[in-house]
């Protein structure tokens, strides 16, 4: 995470152009639009209310995924290639296991430090019951690949994810199921000189989705508001 030196030059064009965020309302995008102009192109997209119909975003919350996680003891010792974790600045948390050993007053944000962390959901019976409480974004074309490769990232109020770009296979798509989440975009530096270097910056409510190619812009958020923050991540192709 962070600067990947290692990493080929990014091309430049594809953010020249590219000054804000742009944002629709999910009734004013069709397949031909989101395929045409943002599916391919790395232009980033927020769609506001895209997720409001999901079952997600009534049931979905820290103690369902804890009650998924624990109902099996060899869900959670399942480790396999596939089964990326991010503690990110919280270094309490050594592995998944220890999200779920929070206390009560932690996941209220009674007392204590803030948290913030993430993880791709490879435990199968998990995967499987979460595939029940969302879909594919209906901006998205059907004949697109369903939903098949999950993360969660959950966290309080306070700092997200540092700044840095991804190194997964497309581009994704992320669902606000609660909270606030002010994003901030970044061209690769080589980009400076063409597509300048101040942040585009934007504020994902619940039931919005970003459309972002993180594996080019540079990303870093932050949790605001008073409520828990939980997004669900899927690429799409």
């Amino acid at each position: 995470y962070g600067v990947d030196f290692c990493r080929l030059p990014a091309d430049c064009s594809l953010c020249s152009d590219i000054h804000e965020i742009d944002e629709v309302h999910v009734s004013d995008i069709t397949h031909q639009d989101f395929s045409e102009k943002y599916a391919y192109s790395s232009r980033p997209l927020v769609v506001r209310n895209a997720s409001l119909h999901w079952k997600a975003m009534k049931d979905l919350d820290y103690y369902w995924l804890k009650d998924q996680y624990l109902s099996d003891p060899e869900i959670l010792d399942y480790t396999g290639d596939e089964c990326w974790f991010n503690r990110y600045k919280t270094l309490e948390f050594r592995n998944l296991a220890a999200v779920f050993r929070l206390p009560d007053y932690r996941v209220k944000m009674e007392a204590g430090r803030p948290w913030y962390v993430g993880w791709a959901v490879c435990h199968k019976p998990v995967a499987e019951a979460l595939y029940g409480l969302f879909e594919r974004p209906l901006f998205i074309p059907p004949d697109s690949t369903p939903p098949s490769k999950p993360w969660i990232f959950i966290g309080t109020p306070g700092p997200g994810a540092h700044s840095h770009i991804d190194n997964v296979d497309l581009s994704s798509w992320q669902a606000q199921i609660t909270g606030v989440k002010k994003w901030k975009l970044t061209a690769p530096p080589e980009c400076s000189w063409t597509c300048g270097s101040k942040p585009l910056e934007t504020i994902i409510y619940p039931g919005d989705i970003i459309v972002i190619n993180t594996n080019y812009w540079f990303h870093s958020t932050q949790i605001l508001g008073d409520q828990l923050s939980l997004v669900i991540t899927n690429e799409y192709d």
